[in-house]
Order: C-alpha cells, then sequence, then structure tokens
C-alpha cells in the first residue's frame, strides 16, 4: 500500500512484507471491542480463549477471532483434548498445554498461513497424538518432556518441534 516492493518469495500483508527473510515478522491486529469467543478476555490487541478446567473445551472447534492475535490456555486433565483450533488468518496465535494429563491430547492445531505460532506442551501426555500445521510464518512447539506433538511443518520460514 505504500509503493515499496517486497523482496522475491515475500506476500504483502497488512502492509508489512512477511514470508522468507523476514520471518518472525507480522502485522499488529487492529483489535477493537473485545468479541464473545473471547471467555478469558482482552489483554491489549490478543484474544485469551479460557479452557482451563477438565474437559472445558473437549472436542469443540475454536475460532479464534478475525482481526485479533490469539492465546488459547488448555490447563486441566483433557482441557482441549480432540478440539480443532484454527488460528486467526493473519496474526500471531499461541496455544498452552502444561497439564499432563491430556491437556491437550488429540488436538489439532492449524496455524494461519501468514501468523506466527507457538505451542507449549506440559510433560506426560499434555500433547499426545497432538497435530501442529504450521503456516509460512515461525512455528514452534516446546515441550516439558513426555509426549511430543506432531509438527507439520510445510513452508514454515522457520519451524522448531520439540
Amino acid at each position: 500500500g505504500c509503493g515499496n516492493a517486497c523482496e522475491a518469495g515475500q506476500d504483502c500483508v497488512g502492509g508489512l512484507c512477511t514470508g522468507p527473510g523476514v520471518c518472525g515478522l507480522q502485522p499488529m491486529p487492529p483489535g477493537g471491542a473485545c468479541p464473545a469467543v473471547c471467555t478469558g478476555g482482552c489483554a491489549g490487541d490478543t484474544c485469551i480463549i479460557d479452557c482451563n478446567s477438565n474437559a472445558a473445551c473437549e472436542n469443540d472447534v475454536i475460532n479464534c477471532p478475525p482481526g485479533w492475535a490469539c492465546e488459547v490456555q488448555c490447563d486441566g486433565n483433557n482441557a482441549c483434548a480432540d478440539a480443532v483450533i484454527n488460528c486467526p488468518e493473519l496474526y500471531a496465535c499461541a496455544v498452552q498445554c502444561p497439564d499432563p494429563d491430556a491437556s491437550c491430547d488429540g488436538a489439532t492445531i492449524n496455524c494461519s498461513v501468514t501468523g506466527t505460532c507457538d505451542v507449549a506442551c506440559g510433560g506426560g501426555d499434555a500433547c499426545n497424538s497432538t497435530d501442529i500445521d504450521c503456516g509460512q510464518n515461525t512455528c514452534t512447539a516446546m515441550c516439558m518432556g513426555g509426549e511430543h506433538p506432531n509438527v507439520s511443518c510445510g513452508p514454515a520460514c522457520s519451524c522448531q518441534g520439540c
């Protein structure tokens, strides 16, 4: 939008060049009135989805709202087990699975095409059989031991599994 060209292999998203060469960079979400899906409220331009109790979001489809960065908190036995978590299209996404009692067991986490994606797994079975589908930006899975998630790096400019 400002007349500047991106480097070869990069895409212009929200006025910023994303993709190879600017790994980790992304536009700031506009935010606004906190959407109802943000059950944990909003912190600045980040929507917090609270699944912090046993089976709170088990088998749910969780869609982060457009126009927001997103943090999904899954702390509790089977809190997000077998859930599908869809990150926002352009912005950062973080999924927290600290409970070793299968907090994200069997979950599918679909990172956005251009936003960064960070998944943190506690020990034990927190991320047993969890699938993480990375986008084009930085994609990181961090584990505190136990079962590791399946990380599909795809075209990610930087990808780190456990």
